[in-house]
């Protein structure tokens, strides 16, 4: 796809459009592409480009004729076409045109001269050439760029252009959007855009052709790039940082650019608001899909975590994006040599005995019980992994607290495997005391970590205690990585979405940034989604996806009836699934407060903590 069906598509009415840079012409054959443009003008500094071309027309749609004199050599001559053998830069200093997209995609610069296309002075020209609500499109890779450069580039285009948006249309080939004016558009223009007899082949050629695949391109808002780029250099003419830093990266890359770091917000530039509600829902749900795929797809290139993971969960959410179709064969081959999954060990019979017992008869009963289960050896971790939840149910803190690092003192447990959820206990215990030491949670839940990790089973144990610390930033970073390194487990991404809402409820967050709390909630409903795809039966997981969409009505007041109705339904499916389980929605919990049997299936059944659920599940049902 030529970089310039992005602008011109985002672009409600482009006329004259300017590519800087040939090459194959595939970005020239784009920019004619629209109904309403009128003239492409292409400025090439290489006559050999221009004859090179030629062999890449049956791909471009360019035309061509022979050169007078010399045989086998043929020049542009294509109709709404005009080519200029220029700079770039000196023709924009040497014309008084006016354009209303300019996409410039010069050669990589660690090449001697081009470094001086992506300074301020350039920026600054192109911008000055705009017509009123132009667009300007300048690419960028991360591949052999330090990250450095790459945000110097971003902070530098920003510090002329109002307003910028980042999109990814290659692997790490990048699109920097600037105007003047926010670009926000309805759903039904950008499809009426899509579907122009010239336009919409090219998009099918790359399998960008429903709206959610071509938006799932988006990667960042105006705020984040600006946040993410703060600390860069600027790139001018006088410093020519690039031309000295790229050549070094070519051949010794410290710190490539992370995709991953970015939260693509793609309802920020797509408003979905004038569907029918049945519509929108559809739309929503195949927008986040697609996003949530695009995601593993940029982890699986960056390496992070495993690959063929990164690319089995792509494939199963957005089977239809270009990558996934590539590599599907080989997905799918990968998959098949894999040994079968070995099925957890199911819960101990006697646990679900000791927990009827709580509830039947009480908490100090069931630890009688459980006593009499406890034969010091192989179930010595799960009869106080059980006692210990038990006690902290029924407010015992102390003696939680006594009973799980008495435990841990036992030979060989410090550091057994298994233990780790027990030090997980600790690290709670730790946080929930009279003097809680959040610094001392944290180094304990460090080591249930990595206890679990030596096991093959990842865990969430600093994740867990900074949300309950709420330091929400510090567990946003744990979990985002959690997520990118450990694709399988599905229950990172719904602590991912605590995070986010944690963060978007934040009073001075939502006083100062409602654009950035929006952004969140739609990742955490995007978060909770991949959730429930993947966990159909995990009421936990629904209860995310209705805690994100009810935080949603109260922010997007003009959606709020669309979003309170989603959380709703989501609700119905953790009522469905509760009742299928341990029916604990339908006890009499809400009369005079959940039993200590009670909040420990709220809280296994939920992975919430008992009272937030229960002030929000009052909340929820006063609709």
């Amino acid at each position: 796809m030529g970089l310039t069906l992005v602008p011109v598509l985002l672009h409600p009415k482009p006329q004259d459009v300017l590519v800087i840079g040939l090459g194959s012409g595939a970005s020239a054959g784009a920019a004619l592409a629209p109904d309403t443009v009128k003239n492409v003008d292409v400025v090439e500094m290489s006559p050999e480009v221009v004859e090179a071309s030629f062999f890449f027309a049956p791909y471009t749609g360019l035309k061509y004729k022979p050169i007078p004199g010399r045989d086998g050599f043929n020049w542009l001559d294509t109709p709404r076409l005009t080519l200029i053998v220029n700079d770039g830069r000196n023709h924009l200093l040497l014309t008084s045109k006016k354009y209303d997209v300019i996409a410039s995609e010069p050669s990589n610069p660690w090449l001697a001269g081009v470094g001086n296309l992506f300074t301020r002075e350039a920026f600054q020209l192109s911008h000055d050439h705009l017509k009123p609500g132009g667009v300007m499109c300048q690419w960028i890779h991360s591949y052999s760029l330090e990250e450095t450069d790459f945000f110097s580039i971003v902070k530098t285009f920003g510090d002329v252009f109002k307003h910028m948006e980042l999109w990814c249309v290659n692997r790490r080939d990048f699109l920097l959007i600037g105007a003047d004016d926010p670009i926000h558009m309805d759903i039904r223009d950008l499809r009426a855009r899509m579907a122009q007899t010239r336009v919409k082949p090219l998009l099918e050629l790359i399998r960008f052709d429903s709206d959610e695949e071509f938006l799932a391109c988006f990667m960042s808002t105006d705020s984040e790039l600006r946040n993410v780029s703060k600390d860069a250099p600027l790139h001018t003419d006088d410093n020519m940082r690039l031309e000295f830093s790229a050549p070094k990266a070519l051949y010794n890359t410290v710190q490539q650019m992370r995709s991953t770091q970015f939260e693509p917000d793609p309802e920020g530039i797509a408003n979905l608001d004038a569907l029918p509600a049945d519509e929108r829902r559809a739309a929503q749900q195949r927008l986040d899909f697609s996003a949530s795929g695009r995601e593993h797809t940029r982890c699986a290139f960056e390496h992070a975590g495993n690959r063929i993971d990164h690319w089995s969960k792509a494939l199963a959410l957005a089977p239809k994006q270009f990558w996934t179709v590539e590599y599907a064969d080989f997905i799918k081959t990968a998959l098949s040599k894999r040994p079968p999954e070995v099925a957890p060990p199911a819960r101990a019979a006697f646990i679900e005995a000791i927990r009827a017992t709580a509830e039947k008869n009480g908490v100090p009963k069931a630890l009688e019980e459980l006593k009499k289960h406890n034969d010091g050896g192989s179930n010595a971790i799960d009869v106080a992994e059980l006692a210990i939840a038990l006690m902290r149910a029924a407010g015992e803190k102390q003696a939680a607290q006594k009973t799980v690092f008495e435990t841990l003192q036992q030979p060989g447990m410090q550091d057994d495997p298994n233990s780790a959820r027990l030090w997980l206990a600790a690290a709670e215990l730790t946080l929930e005391s009279d003097n809680p030491n959040l610094e001392s949670a944290v180094k304990i839940a460090h080591r249930a970590d990595n206890l679990a990790h030596s096991k093959g089973e990842p865990l969430d144990a600093v994740g867990r205690i900074w949300l309950k610390a709420k330091h929400y930033p510090e567990a946003y970073n744990e979990y985002r990585f959690l997520c990118a390194t450990n694709p399988k487990t599905e229950a990172f991404q719904i602590g991912l979405a605590d995070t986010l809402i944690g963060i978007s409820s934040l009073p001075k967050m939502r006083a100062d940034r409602p654009d950035v709390v929006l952004r969140k909630l739609r990742f955490a409903r995007r978060a909770s989604r991949e959730a429930v795809k993947f966990l159909p039966l995990d009421a936990s997981a629904w209860l995310r996806l209705a805690q994100a969409n009810w935080e949603l009505a109260k922010l997007d007041t003009a959606s709020a009836d669309f979003h309170k109705s989603e959380a709703l339904a989501a609700l119905e499916k953790v009522v469905e699934l509760d009742k299928a389980k341990s029916n604990v929605l339908g006890k009499v919990l809400w009369k005079a407060g959940p039993t200590a049997a009670q909040i420990l299936m709220i809280e296994d059944e939920f992975k919430m903590n008992a009272s937030d659920f229960v002030s929000l599940w009052a909340e929820m049902l006063k609709r």
